[in-house]
């Protein structure tokens, strides 16, 4: 079932992420165009689906963490389209991650003018 969780931004499947088992996602439009939509999947069992985004818009949402049975990997999509009809080039990323990584992950998802760019915020090194 679909959750609202803004006026702009809408939720199928994945589950309902606690504090300690999500991964953030940051979402930017550094674009100067408005988006129509942007839709995102994260791990294949959640989608987020974002409507009119102006430039400059920046979130972050939580998502459904990596979880024990997928180890190894964490997969981010991201596809759209600007206001004026054009679609945004798609892009799609497969993360290696380790077992201290599980829940927390930090990505970030930026949209420009040519298309989406999705990459991993890595953690500090001690």
């Amino acid at each position: 079932m679909p959750r609202w969780i803004s006026n702009r931004v809408v939720v199928f499947g994945g589950v309902a992420s606690s504090t300690d088992m999500s991964a953030v996602v940051e979402i930017v439009n550094q674009s100067e165009k408005n988006i129509k939509y942007l839709h995102l999947s994260v791990e294949g069992d959640e989608m987020l689906l974002l409507f009119d985004l102006p430039p400059k818009f920046r979130t972050y949402l939580k998502v459904h963490a990596q979880t024990a049975d997928r180890m190894g990997s964490s997969w981010l999509y991201g596809s759209g389209q600007f206001a004026d009809g054009t679609n945004i080039k798609d892009r799609g990323v497969n993360f290696r991650l380790d077992k201290s990584e599980m829940g927390g992950a930090r990505y970030a998802v930026s949209i420009t003018d040519t298309g989406v760019t999705v990459s991993r915020n890595e953690p500090p090194r001690n």
